[in-house]
């Protein structure tokens, strides 16, 4: 079996302050202990997480810590590519959008 993790979890997950962060920790440990097989996310998930911690930070850092945390080789993440872009192309096209923190444009639309 396997799970497909999706943004909320990612984002209460990585994000200390955010008010879900301890239950995300909790749903983690039971994953961890009952097994469910390798844990997928997608390059979608990736970019909406950091659009996501960036709309309600404004903090390159923690957008970073994040990024690298869902993509380093020793994440427990399998990312499963659903386009061509690569991860490189997603912290790009951020990077751009974070030029504009005003502006009603996500990481996806930039």
């Amino acid at each position: 079996m396997a799970g497909l993790f999706d943004t909320n979890i990612l984002v209460s997950l990585l994000i200390d302050s955010d008010k879900n962060h301890q239950r995300a920790l909790s749903v983690i440990e039971t994953i961890k202990s009952s097994n469910f097989g390798s844990w997928n996310i997608t390059d979608f998930v990736i970019d909406e997480v950091i659009t996501v911690i960036w709309s309600n930070t404004k903090r390159r850092d923690q957008v970073e810590t994040a990024f690298l945390r869902l993509t380093e080789p020793k994440s427990p993440f399998n990312i499963i590519f659903t386009s061509q872009i690569s991860l490189g192309d997603i912290w790009e096209k951020w990077n751009q959008f974070a030029e504009y923190p005003n502006r009603p444009l996500s990481s996806t639309d930039a």
